[in-house]
C-alpha cells in the first residue's frame, strides 16, 4: 500500500512538472514572440536577460546584449532621463513606473518607445535590479505586419512543441502581468483561456469576450475571429468595451492563429487601448470644423496643398482670383504657377522649396499675380508647413493688397515728381548764374579795356571790337534766358530734341571762343569726313561746346593752345551715334577728378570759372539728348600730356 502512495506521488509530481513544463513554455513562446521587449537590468544598469524583441530592438543579439549597460543605446539627455526614472522608482520602492524615451534603431533611424520600469527583488526581499517592457510606439502601424510573422512564428513553435525554457514561469507571467497590451488567448467560440490582466477587475478565464464589448461589434468580431480560424491568416478589429456602469474605452485588437498541426485551436489577442487616440481623432473633427468655419468668415484666401494636391480652399481665395472654387480645386501647383507674374515665378519656387525641405518654417512675401480676367494684382502670401491628416502639407493664406500697392506706386510717383521739380530748379538755378556770371565778366573786361584806349583816338579800332563783344555778350545773356526758358519746358516739349546740324554749331562755337581769347594763341582744328553731320539735339548743345572748349583754353598752360575736334561714327548696342572728340594739350585731369568731373558736388576750378553750363550741368544736358559723355587721358596713362572729352549723340 505504501509504495502505491509512493507511485502515485510520483506520478503526481511528473504530471505537475509537465504542467509547469508546459506552462513556461507557452509563455517563453508568448515572451519571445511578442511585438514588445521585456528586458532585466541589475543595479549597475547592465543587462541581464531580454527578450528578442529587446535584443533586436536595439540591434545586437539577446547574447550580446547581456552585460552590456543601458546607458549605450541613449544620447546623454535620454541616459539622464532613464537613470533618474530607475533611482525614481528605486529610492520611492515604487511598484511601477513608465517612461517615454528615444533612442537610435540599427538602421540608424530614431525610435520613440515607451518602457516600463520595475524592481526587482531576490527571495530574501532584497533589492537586485529592475526589469520591465518596452513598446515601440514609433513603429505602431506596421503592427499588423508584425503580428502576422508573430503568429506565423507561433504556429511554427507550436507545431514543433520547442523545449527551450531559460526562465521560470513568474518571469513569464511577469512579463505578460506588465506587458502594455491586453493578451488574450481564446478558443473559436471567444470563450477566455488565458488573459494577462482583467479589464473588468473579476475573474475572467472562462468568460466570453464578448461580455466585455458593446453588442453592436459582435458581428465583426465574431467574423474576424471565423476568419483568422479558416484561413490561418492575421486579422484585427477596432470596438469599445464595456464594463456595469458603460463604455470604458476603445481597443484595436489584433488576431493571430494558435494551431496544432493545420487546426487553429485558439486564437491569440493583442489589444491595445487606442482611447487617447479616438478622442484625438474625435478633436481632430472638432478642429477641422472650426476651421472651416474660420475659413470660410476669413477675410484671406486660404489653401492646403498635400503630395501636389489642393486639399482645400476657401471663398475668399476663389473671389481673389476671379474664378470658381470648382474650376481651383482643380488646379494642380503648376496651374497656380502660371496665374503667378513671370517676375515672380522663381523667387515663388525657391520658397516652396524651401519650404517642402524644412529649410524654412514660414514662408512671408509680396508677389504680382494675373487675375482669370487678366488684371494683374498684387498679394500677400504667408505659407507654412503642417500636419494634414497625419502627413506634412502647406498651407497658405493670400491677401489681395492691389489697393495697397496701387497707393504706394501713386505716392512714389508723386515723390519722384516733386523731386524732379525741385532738381529742374535747382539745375535752372546753377545754369543761370553760372552762365549769367560769365557773361557778365566778359562784358565788364570789355569796359575796363575801352576806359583805358577810349583817350586815344587810335584805338578806335580795338575800342569798336570791345563794343562787339558786349554786343555779343548781350546777347548771350538773351540766349541764355531762352536756353533757361526752354529748360523750363523740357518734360512738357521733351528739350525740344530736333535733328540739327552739328557742323555749323561747332564753327561758331570756335569762332566765339577765339574772339574771346584774342590774346591767346588757339589753333583748333576740325577732322571730319562729312561737313554735314545730323544729331538730335536742340540749341543747348552749343553751350555743352563752349564749356569744353572754354576749359580747354583755361586749363592750358602752353604758349600755343591746341584743340582737335574729332568727328566719328559708332554703334553701341544697336545705336548709331555720332561720335565727337575733343582732343587738347592742357594740363589734363588726374583719375581721381575723373571719377567726379561730372558730379553736382564737384567744385573745382574747372567747370567754376569757365564759359557755360559746367561740367556736371554738360552731363545733364548731353544726358537729356540719351547721351554719353566721358573723359580720358591724350596720352594712355599720362594724364598730363592733356585731355580727352568724348561725347556720343544718337544721330537718330
Amino acid at each position: 500500500m505504501e509504495n502505491n502512495n509512493q507511485n502515485s506521488d510520483l506520478i503526481e509530481q511528473e504530471q505537475t512538472i509537465e504542467k509547469l513544463s508546459e506552462s513556461e513554455k507557452r509563455y517563453r513562446e508568448i515572451l519571445d514572440n511578442l511585438d514588445q521587449g521585456y528586458y532585466e537590468v541589475d543595479l549597475n544598469g547592465k543587462y541581464t536577460f531580454a527578450n528578442k524583441f529587446q535584443a533586436n530592438f536595439l540591434g545586437l543579439s539577446k547574447e550580446e546584449l547581456i552585460g552590456t549597460n543601458y546607458g549605450l543605446f541613449y544620447d546623454k539627455e535620454g541616459e539622464k532621463r532613464v537613470f533618474e526614472k530607475y533611482s525614481e522608482v528605486y529610492k520611492k520602492n515604487l511598484p511601477k513606473s513608465l517612461i517615454e524615451v528615444e533612442t537610435i534603431g540599427p538602421n540608424g533611424i530614431k525610435l520613440t518607445f515607451e518602457a516600463s520600469i520595475n524592481l526587482k527583488y531576490d527571495s530574501n526581499g532584497k533589492k537586485i535590479g529592475f526589469y520591465g517592457t518596452i513598446y515601440d510606439i514609433s513603429e505602431r502601424k506596421k503592427l499588423e505586419l508584425e503580428l502576422a510573422a508573430l503568429n506565423k512564428e507561433l504556429e511554427q513553435k507550436v507545431n514543433i512543441r520547442t523545449v527551450e525554457l531559460s526562465e521560470s514561469e513568474e518571469k513569464w507571467r511577469s512579463l505578460a502581468k506588465n506587458a502594455p497590451n491586453l493578451i488574450t488567448i481564446v478558443d473559436p467560440d471567444g470563450n477566455i483561456q488565458f488573459i494577462n490582466r482583467s479589464a473588468t477587475g473579476k475573474e475572467a478565464i472562462g468568460t466570453s469576450i464578448y461580455e466585455y464589448i458593446q453588442p453592436e461589434y459582435y458581428d465583426i468580431v465574431k467574423r474576424t475571429i471565423k476568419r483568422v480560424s479558416d484561413t490561418g491568416e492575421p486579422g484585427s478589429y477596432e470596438v469599445r468595451a464595456v464594463n456595469q456602469q458603460g463604455p470604458i474605452s476603445w481597443f484595436e485588437t489584433q488576431v493571430g492563429p494558435i494551431t496544432q498541426g493545420e487546426k487553429t485551436v485558439s486564437l491569440l489577442l493583442i489589444s491595445t487601448d487606442i482611447s487617447e487616440r479616438k478622442q484625438a481623432e474625435q478633436k481632430l473633427r472638432e478642429s477641422e470644423e472650426h476651421f472651416r468655419t474660420f475659413a470660410e468668415q476669413s477675410f484671406m484666401g486660404i489653401t492646403i496643398i498635400q503630395d501636389g494636391v489642393i486639399k482645400y480652399i476657401n471663398q475668399k481665395l476663389a473671389d481673389i482670383h476671379k474664378r470658381s472654387m470648382e474650376q481651383l480645386l482643380k488646379f494642380k501647383p503648376q496651374d497656380f504657377l502660371k496665374s503667378i507674374h513671370s517676375d515672380e515665378r522663381g523667387k515663388i519656387i525657391e520658397e516652396m522649396n524651401a519650404l517642402i525641405k524644412g529649410d524654412k518654417q514660414i514662408s512671408n512675401f509680396e508677389m504680382k499675380s494675373i487675375r482669370e480676367d487678366g488684371k494683374i494684382i498684387w498679394l500677400k502670401q504667408f505659407s507654412k508647413k503642417i500636419e494634414y491628416n497625419g502627413r506634412p502639407a502647406i498651407l497658405t493664406n493670400i491677401i489681395d493688397i492691389t489697393e495697397r500697392k496701387e497707393d504706394e506706386i501713386k505716392l512714389k510717383v508723386s515723390e519722384e515728381q516733386y523731386r524732379e521739380a525741385y532738381n529742374r530748379a535747382e539745375f535752372y538755378k546753377d545754369l543761370f548764374a553760372h552762365d549769367i556770371s560769365n557773361i557778365l565778366q566778359h562784358i565788364l573786361s570789355a569796359m575796363e579795356l575801352s576806359d583805358l584806349l577810349i583817350n586815344n583816338p587810335e584805338n578806335l579800332k580795338d575800342i569798336q571790337a570791345n563794343l562787339n563783344i558786349i554786343k555779343d555778350q548781350v546777347n548771350r545773356g538773351a540766349t541764355l534766358v531762352s536756353n533757361v526758358r526752354k529748360l523750363s519746358q523740357l518734360e512738357e516739349y521733351k528739350k525740344s530734341i530736333k535733328p540739327m546740324d552739328i557742323m555749323n554749331t561747332i564753327k561758331n562755337t570756335i569762332e566765339f571762343i577765339k574772339d574771346s581769347y584774342q590774346e591767346r594763341e588757339i589753333d583748333i582744328q576740325l577732322d571730319s569726313i562729312s561737313n554735314e553731320d545730323y544729331i538730335q539735339a536742340n540749341d543747348l548743345i552749343q553751350d555743352v561746346f563752349e564749356n569744353i572748349l572754354i576749359n580747354s583754353v583755361k586749363h592750358n598752360n602752353n604758349p600755343k593752345v591746341e584743340i582737335i575736334v574729332r568727328f566719328s561714327r559708332e554703334v553701341v548696342e544697336k545705336i548709331h551715334y555720332l561720335k565727337i572728340e575733343f582732343i587738347d594739350n592742357g594740363a589734363g585731369i588726374d583719375n581721381i577728378r575723373k571719377e567726379r568731373i561730372f558730379q553736382r558736388a564737384y567744385n573745382e576750378d574747372i567747370s567754376v570759372t569757365g564759359m557755360g553750363l559746367g561740367l556736371s550741368l554738360v552731363k545733364k544736358i548731353i544726358d537729356s539728348f540719351n547721351g554719353k559723355i566721358w573723359v580720358e587721358d591724350k596720352v594712355k596713362d599720362d594724364y598730363s600730356k592733356g585731355s580727352k572729352f568724348i561725347i556720343l549723340l544718337p544721330e537718330e
